[in-house]
């Protein structure tokens, strides 16, 4: 629950169940009838905003926009993309792009099954664990 969690750290009075440790379910409640677009537009945003940052909406629907990074993405081979064909997330001209910008081996697109809705399904699990078993790991880099 990520508006649970940073409600706990930073309560912008958005939500009007009280966090608590030992009661959550009426707060999860209340968190769940929160839309994607409603996390961001009245947790997300407004939390940025109040950081300083001018023009929040502009940067998180840059930096949340997978075409903001065509260039890198399409020349890394060992990137792994596994989608539903209707997920909410997905803009109608999505599809259509990922088949464009990556390749059939690095492309999994599933007919249903929403937003993470089949992880349960073996096939999907298969398919996930299958994606990352030719992959190495390469070390983390310090600074």
């Amino acid at each position: 629950m990520l508006a649970g969690s940073s409600q706990r750290r930073n309560n912008q009075g958005v939500l009007r169940r009280p966090i608590s440790n030992l009661k959550r379910d009426p707060v999860y409640q209340e968190i769940l009838r929160y839309s994607h677009q409603d996390y961001f537009t009245k947790f997300a945003i407004p939390y940025y905003r109040a950081r300083g940052m001018a023009s929040p909406e502009e940067a998180l629907k840059k930096a949340g926009d997978l075409r903001s990074y065509d260039g890198g993405l399409r020349a890394n081979p060992d990137i792994r993309v596994i989608v539903n064909q209707n997920d909410f997330l997905l803009a109608d001209e999505d599809p259509a792009w990922l088949h464009a910008t990556f390749a059939p081996n690095q492309l999994t697109v599933f007919p249903q099954g929403g937003h993470l809705g089949n992880l349960f399904n073996p096939m999907v699990q298969k398919t996930l664990l299958g994606a990352l078993a030719g992959l190495k790991s390469s070390p983390l880099k310090s600074d």
